[in-house]
Parts: structure tokens; sequence; C-alpha cells
């Protein structure tokens, strides 16, 4: 009895056992289970998939009623059409200003080539056609006025300059007559006829002299009413494009938001995998944001991880790169054995829990997808609860006996 006491007591001073953390943990994959949900409220159009149905990336999962997305998307491009339309129209107008030629409606990259987009394209084509036309109409009246105004100033420059180069004759005939009438040697009729030659003579001066100011004026006054007229043509035009551009920039978002919110009536898988927990089984059916997940989706061939919830006792010993043992509550592990796994991260926060107050998440990487069971290869699933102890070191089986009472009676000498 002697014996067996003291094998005992050696076995315990020498012998080691593991230490362990012990959490009860799910399966999960390595890349998390998508859940699919809407971002607004909505009526369910049409359901195209089952719980448990195998999806791939892209494919429908559910239709939403657009009607009103439809409605707003075309409202919203048919206003940004109009608008990037104003803005081409504005810069070919200017071009055609600047450069002196046919306004022609640019080639723009953000228009499409629909028969929609290229009657509208024909329509703003005929528009600046028109106004251009109506410009050209005006210029061409001050021009023609221009052109008249001074050809008649070179006729009356001309008859000017035939007066100027005769006023001294008509003069010194005046003069010679005044002469001869004062000796006596002609009548005063014809010093009188003289005298009436040259007042008519300086009056058609004065007259023509002053026409010739007028009609200068004139010219200058068409010519500023030409540059007046390109002038504020051009500043109507800027004025459009300044306009048309910043509501070009203001609608293309809403254009993006009306596009990206009709995508959403469309419910795509984003990957490959296996329909759960689909929550919408009614057409007509009216779901919101605040709604549960409509389904999730378990993607297909990946790797399995144990989601672990570790106690705040147990958080100060748990590492990165730890092994760990993991049985399956399905599978009694005393008969089916147990999967080996390591340790692959720990969150760096604690999470609140209403049970067991604060808890760390950790993921264990295991070392297989499947069990042996009764001969059979059966494939673990996301979800199944298992338990997962985590090896954090070892100590003496004897350190295992003695810790309670040393425990004890440390507590015990401390206390009054």
């Amino acid at each position: 009895m002697i014996s067996f006491f003291l094998l005992a007591l050696i076995w315990a001073c020498l012998g080691q056992i593991d230490i362990v953390a012990v959490a009860p943990s799910k399966l999960v994959v390595s890349n998390q289970s998508k859940i699919v949900q809407v971002l607004d409220t909505a009526v369910v159009k049409a359901i195209h998939v089952r719980d448990g149905q195998q999806v791939k990336a892209g494919q429908l999962l559910i239709e939403l009623d657009n009607t009103l997305s439809d409605a707003d998307s075309t409202k919203n491009h048919s206003a940004w059409l109009d608008a990037r339309l104003a803005q081409l129209k504005a810069q070919a107008l200017l071009s055609a200003l600047a450069e002196q030629h046919l306004p022609v409606l640019a080639e723009d990259p953000q228009l499409n080539s629909s028969a929609i987009i290229a009657t509208r394209r024909a329509s703003a084509q005929q528009e600046i056609n028109a106004i251009w036309q109506e410009l050209q109409a005006k210029l061409a009246m001050l021009d023609s006025e221009h052109a008249r105004k001074q050809a008649e100033c070179a006729g009356s420059l001309d008859q000017f300059k035939k007066l100027q180069a005769t006023l001294p004759i008509v003069r010194q005939r005046e003069s010679d007559f005044k002469d001869l009438a004062d000796k006596n040697f002609i009548s005063k009729h014809g010093l009188l006829e003289k005298q009436q030659a040259r007042i008519e003579a300086e009056q058609d001066y004065a007259t023509l002299s002053n026409k010739i100011k007028e009609l200068d004026a004139a010219i200058k006054s068409t010519q500023l009413q030409a540059d007046a007229t390109r002038a504020e043509f051009r500043r109507m035009q800027n004025d459009v494009l300044n306009q048309a551009s910043e509501k070009s920039a203001a609608l293309s978002q809403d254009v993006i938001k009306s596009e990206r919110y009709q995508e959403q009536t469309r419910l795509i898988s984003p990957v490959d995998g296996v329909v759960q927990q689909l929550a919408v089984h009614t057409l007509g059916g009216v779901v919101t944001p605040a709604h549960q997940a409509l389904m999730v989706i378990v993607p297909k061939a990946e790797q399995l991880e144990a989601e672990a919830i570790l106690e705040n006792k147990d958080i100060g010993f748990v590492n990165a790169g730890q092994n760990a043992a993991i049985k399956i509550e399905t599978f009694n592990y005393t008969k089916y054995g147990l999967l080996d796994g390591i340790v692959k991260n720990i969150s760096l926060d604690a999470i609140s829990d209403e049970k067991r107050g604060l808890i760390y998440q950790a993921r264990i990487k295991m070392n297989k997808n499947s069990m042996n069971v009764d001969g059979k290869n059966i494939a673990l699933a996301p979800g199944m609860a298992i338990t997962v102890e985590i090896k954090t070191g070892n100590r003496r089986i004897i350190e295992y006996f003695l810790s309670p009472l040393i425990a004890h009676v440390s507590e015990s000498v401390r206390e009054r």
C-alpha cells in the first residue's frame, strides 16, 4: 500500500497534464456568410430561390418592384440629358462665333448611341442652326446698313472734295465781277448772279461737311451695334453653358443614385454558395431596411473555422498559434474522436454579452472539414455547435490537486 502511494506520488510529481481553455463555439466559413438585405422599403415582385438551394455568384435571388425606381431613373436621366445637351449647344455656338464657322454639336462619350439619344442630338443640332441663323440675320442687316452708309459717305465725300476745289473759283469770280461792277463795266445783275452762286456753293459745302460727319457717326454706330450683338450673344451662351454645367454635374449624381437604386431591385448572389435562412416567402410582401436579413448565402467549398467565445479569465493565456482540440457535439468525441486546430486570431476588444458579460471572440483554423463516422466521410456544415479546448500550457499533476488547497490556505491566512 505504501509502495502504491509512493508510486502515485512520484507519478503526480513527475507527470504533466495539459492546461486548456474551454470555449463554446460554432462552425463558420473562413469567408463570412453573405447577408442579403435591401437598402430601402420595397415590395417583393418575384422569389427565384428556396432554402438549401445552391446558387452561383451573380444569380438572381429576388426581384423587387421597381416601378418607382424606373420612373425616378427616367426622370433624372432625362433632366441630365437636357442639361448635357444645353452644354454641348452652348459650346458649339461659342466655338462657331469665335472661329466663324457653322455650329456643329460635338460628339460626347457620356452620351450613348441609342435611337433616343440620336433623335435628341438631331433636334439639338436643328436648334443651334436656327439660333445661328437668327444671329447671322441680325449681323447681316447691320453689315448691310454699314455698307450703305459707307457708300453714301463715299459719294458725299467726292462731292465735298469737288466743292472744296471749286469754291475758291466761285469766290474769285464774285470778286472779279464786283470790281467790274464798281467801275460800271457791267450791270449789277451780273454781280448778283455770282454772289448767288458763291452763297449756294458755301451752303452746299457746309451741308456736305455736316452730312459726312453724320454718316461717319452712323458707320461707327453700326459697327458698335454689330460688336455689341456678338458680345451679348457670347454672354448669353456663356451663361447657358455655366448654368447647364452646374445642373449637369448635380443631376449626374442623381442619375448615379437612381441607377444604383435600380440595381438594388434585383438582388443577386455575391458568391457561389447555398441559400439559408430565407425569410421572404410571399409575393407582394413588403421588406424594409430594418427587416431581418432576407437570406444568408453560405459560401461554397470554403475552409471551415471555429468561432470560439473566450471568457475574460482565459483571454490572458490564449494566443494566436496555440493548438486546439475541437469536439463536434453532433458526434460523440469518445467514439468518433476530435479534430485538430490552431488559434488563428483573437479579437482586440471585448464584446458585451447579456449572459456572459464581457467576452472575446477567437477564430480557430481547422485541419479538415469532415469526420469519419462509421466508415463514412461526413462533411461538416456551418452552424454546427462545437466545443474548443485551447492548449494554453501544462502543469504537473500534483499541482492540479494542491492548487485548491494552496488557494484556500492563502485566502484563510489573510482573512480577519
